[in-house]
């Protein structure tokens, strides 16, 4: 796990510990939650249909607990996980080399200076982390920076239709596909 200085400001893994990975892989009765898989499984299809997943590499912004880089794995994919939370880094390196029997690569940065070179990576996700920026304008431009031209982008956001208020405390805005169009 490399290290850049960050302060923590998000609270959610150290609150809530591995929850992603509790939704996902439910180890009680319900052993599979289509949705929870789906949020990972239809961007890594996304993903594929633009780029071969095998030798490409790619960088998992706000990886948290690291189940997206869990599945970008079972698809023969490699990512390194980028996230400024500590605690979500420790659950993924934890649960990572449990199921995966080797180490992942994480990075502890801030989503809004990426310490890659311009034009480094292939793919980028971003699962569930907009809405918990305070400054996404900054954060897409350092995915643009850090894409190869042929580069992908998926994100992953809760979709606000009804209520003005986020849903989750830990949310600083929620969008309507309109607004997330918009910024995009």
């Amino acid at each position: 796990c490399w290290e850049m200085p960050y302060p923590q400001h998000f609270n959610k893994y150290a609150d809530l510990g591995n929850y992603h990975w509790r939704q996902t892989y439910s180890g009680k009765w319900m052993r599979f939650s289509p949705l929870a898989h789906a949020r990972y499984d239809i961007v890594l299809q996304r993903i594929s249909k633009e780029l071969n997943l095998v030798p490409s590499l790619g960088l998992d912004v706000g990886c948290g607990d690291g189940v997206m880089l869990h599945k970008i794995r079972l698809g023969r994919g490699t990512a390194i996980g980028l996230d400024s939370d500590e605690i979500g880094l420790r659950i993924a390196k934890d649960s990572y080399q449990r199921l995966n029997k080797q180490e992942p690569m994480l990075l502890r940065a801030s989503c809004y200076e990426i310490p890659f070179r311009d034009e480094s990576v292939d793919f980028v996700t971003a699962i569930e982390l907009i809405e918990h920026l305070d400054n996404p304008k900054v954060f897409l431009g350092e995915v643009v920076r850090v894409l190869v031209p042929s580069g992908v982008f998926c994100l992953t956001t809760p979709n606000r239709l009804i209520t003005q208020e986020p849903r989750d405390m830990y949310h600083v805005l929620e969008y309507t596909p309109e607004e997330l169009y918009d910024l995009l």
